[in-house]
């Protein structure tokens, strides 16, 4: 019987040999799951990665192939990011709907003390937009009063609201000294004070005259 040498391994092989019976190597035949010629010596198939002496099952290794995005999951990024940046964009428009038309309130000019007396005096002023009225004073600079309470003409509680403001503080202690500031409101709620501390001082008994030292 006529002998040969595996390809493979260097072992003896006769004639007819499928498989090497050193090594399991491939002799000679055609690959049982796609047909191919194999070379002696292959135990698997250069074309397929089967093994050669068996089918499908028989499959050397292969690394998976990788695969993109599926379209569903696609789909979802998709809605999520857009429900995402929705919800951003919203945020931010009731935000900013929440800043519109917050400043820094009315502008006021002309601040005088009028009608000083023993134990009285009013404060005069003027604003560039119907606004409410409020005198802060005190004997300090700490102030600590309010006059009225509760802002006079305020037209964030349904009132128009002024441009001439006329508030009368009383009662005050004779030959006092008083500090003070005024307070206005627009009808957006944007609050004004006036930045300078002034004074004013309510007369003694004897007195006539009194200027106000502003």
């Amino acid at each position: 019987m006529q002998q040969g040498k595996c390809s493979y391994c260097g072992a003896p092989v006769v004639a007819g040999q499928r498989f090497c019976q050193s090594c399991g190597a491939l002799v000679s035949a055609n690959c049982a799951h796609c047909g191919v010629s194999l070379s002696p010596g292959l135990k698997f198939c250069s074309n397929c990665g089967a093994f050669a002496g068996g089918g499908p099952q028989s499959r050397m290794p292969v690394a998976p192939k990788t695969r993109g995005l599926s379209s569903s999951l696609m789909l979802l990024l998709v809605m999520v990011l857009t429900l995402f940046l929705a919800s951003v964009g919203g945020l931010i428009y009731w935000q900013l709907g929440q800043d519109k038309g917050k400043g820094a309130g009315p502008k006021i000019s002309d601040i005088r003390v009028t009608h000083v007396g023993l134990t009285s005096a009013t404060v005069e002023w003027k604003t560039d937009v119907p606004s409410s009225s409020q005198v802060e004073y005190g004997r300090t600079r700490e102030y600590g009063s309010y006059v009225p309470p509760e802002p006079k003409h305020d037209p964030t509680k349904g009132s128009v609201g002024v441009t001439s403001h006329s508030i009368l503080i009383s009662p005050l202690t004779q030959g006092t000294a008083y500090h003070f500031r005024v307070r206005s409101k627009d009808d957006k709620g944007n609050e004004a004070v006036s930045t300078a501390d002034r004074t004013f001082k309510t007369l003694q008994p004897g007195k006539e005259r009194y200027s106000p030292d502003l």
